[in-house]
């Protein structure tokens, strides 16, 4: 079994000014085109601070930790910490066309370029934890085949014409695999949707991967570049997420299955918390309050704090601030620790700005 795995991080910081600059004069280079609302795509909470807290006390067996960025640095980040590197886009990206970039989707087509990284890698969003003590068995079989997270619920385009385009971009990727590759995937069908299917548009018996920490190829990564050069090329060049491109992330990991390098799993070692319900709006804060009280051993391995447009109306920053410092309150060694270190420009000074 392979000993080498390293982790990487997306990270944004989207109140800095210069980064919304940046933003404003893509947008208008678009012609016309407006991205899906996705604010929540890039609000930070310093979830990044948390996770490598997480990573610090549950996943030891991790050698480097790789944050991709576009020209920032957290304020509070202790660039003196043995194997932890911050990456640039331009460092990655091999055309300087594609940059600035606004979608993790095009970030996700050039991953495996970052120089020094492992043959297998574990991808990560900065709202993305581990839960418990993990290894490397909980993400590779004894033959070393890697374990891919899978969600029952089988990939459809909601009828919400307004909804973020990730719906889209899965079902071009299960058009394209099936033209491509055949129906080598046996899904997995959650009952109660299937029945609602006659409810529900463009359903693709394929199912959704888990919004977790999941392994990642970097050979798998140059095969698909290899494999389907127009669909991951359009996806590498596209500066926020379009509803015409595939998900490069969910076809990276179903090609391993295809390549026999990756197994489907459906083992329920993660957990997510994520917006408020309309049929059951108390949903969110007891899942939130029963992890609290469960003790770490019997937690899940894995954590995801997944905000999103439904949580424009609830103060998502405050709750998951406090879980995140209840949950992960001992300061790691990839922060500042002392007073000089510390950002001279405090975060709601920034916000001001």
């Amino acid at each position: 079994m392979p000993t080498d795995i390293d982790l990487v991080y997306l990270w944004v910081d989207s109140t800095d000014p210069i980064w919304q600059a940046k933003k404003i004069e893509a947008l208008k280079t678009m012609g016309g085109y407006t991205p899906a609302p996705s604010a929540a795509r890039f609000r930070n909470y310093d979830e990044l601070k948390y996770s490598l807290r997480s990573v610090a006390k549950y996943a030891p067996f991790i050698r480097h930790i790789y944050i991709i960025t576009d020209e920032q640095r957290p304020t509070w980040l202790n660039s003196e910490a043995r194997d932890l590197f911050v990456v640039d886009h331009k460092d990655i990206f091999p055309d300087s066309s594609c940059l600035p970039c606004f979608s993790s989707n095009a970030i996700d087509t050039v991953l495996h370029r970052i120089c020094g990284l492992s043959e297998l890698f574990l991808y990560a969003n900065d709202d993305m934890f581990f839960l418990n003590n993990a290894s490397a068995e909980d993400f590779l079989l004894s033959n070393g085949q890697m374990r891919v997270g899978f969600k029952s619920t089988l990939a459809h385009i909601p009828r919400d014409s307004e909804h973020d385009p990730f719906s889209e971009q899965f079902a071009n990727t299960c058009r394209l695999m099936e033209v491509e590759l055949g129906k080598f995937f046996r899904p997995r069908i959650n009952l109660r949707q299937w029945l609602r299917r006659p409810f529900q548009k463009n359903v693709y018996l394929w199912n959704y991967l888990n919004h977790q920490i999941q392994i990642v190829s970097k050979s798998i990564a140059y095969e698909i570049h290899d494999r389907f050069p127009q669909e991951v090329c359009a996806a590498m060049h596209e500066r926020f997420r379009s509803r015409e491109s595939i998900n490069v992330a969910a076809l990276l990991l179903y090609y391993a299955i295809y390549r026999g390098a990756a197994v489907p799993t459906w083992r329920k070692n993660w957990l997510m918390i994520s917006k408020i319900s309309k049929k059951d709006p108390g949903r969110l804060l007891r899942k939130s309050r029963d992890l609290l009280n469960t003790p770490p051993s019997r937690r899940q391995k894995l954590l995801c704090l997944n905000d999103c447009e439904y949580n424009e109306h609830f103060d998502w920053g405050s709750h998951v601030t406090h879980l995140m410092e209840s949950l992960f309150p001992e300061p790691s060694r990839f922060e500042k620790t002392s007073a000089t270190n510390r950002d001279v420009h405090p975060q709601e000074a920034i916000m001001r700005g």
